[in-house]
């Protein structure tokens, strides 16, 4: 039974959002909220990278360290990469608690060899772990 006002009569104002209001809200805020997860994941992968590619780089730094005082050497004169490519491979000391051994670093990929790069220098014939002075790329 529909209710008919006589014309004198004002109808009462509506109060309240439509369905259709309420649905394009809701799609709104959804669509937002999908751009912030995007933007904090990529964040968050980045920051993963790094840390793996400055655990890979303390590693290389320590075997090569390790391998000196044992009397091998793998660092060649001021090419990084080669003395990396060397411990990938592996070094067997001839002296001390590590004679016969071999020091070796496995399961790089050229990915994991250029970020730890990124982070080594070679001074005094020595490989280095350089946390607070990455290598300027130009």
């Amino acid at each position: 039974m529909k209710t008919h006002f006589p014309p004198s009569i004002k109808r009462p104002p509506q109060t309240g959002f439509s369905l259709f209001e309420m649905l394009l809200v809701v799609a709104v805020i959804g669509v937002l909220s999908a751009i912030v997860v995007g933007s904090f994941s990529q964040g968050k992968r980045d920051v993963v990278v790094e840390t793996v590619n400055r655990r890979n780089a303390q590693a290389f730094a320590t075997i090569a360290t390790c391998a000196q005082i044992s009397g091998a050497n793998p660092v060649t004169d001021t090419d990084v990469v080669a003395t990396m490519q060397r411990i990938v491979v592996g070094i067997t000391p001839t002296a001390g608690p590590m004679s016969g051994k071999t020091l070796r670093i496995s399961g790089m990929n050229s990915d994991d060899l250029a970020g730890a790069a990124y982070y080594l220098r070679i001074a005094n014939g020595q490989l280095l772990y350089m946390a607070d002075e990455p290598m300027k790329t130009y």
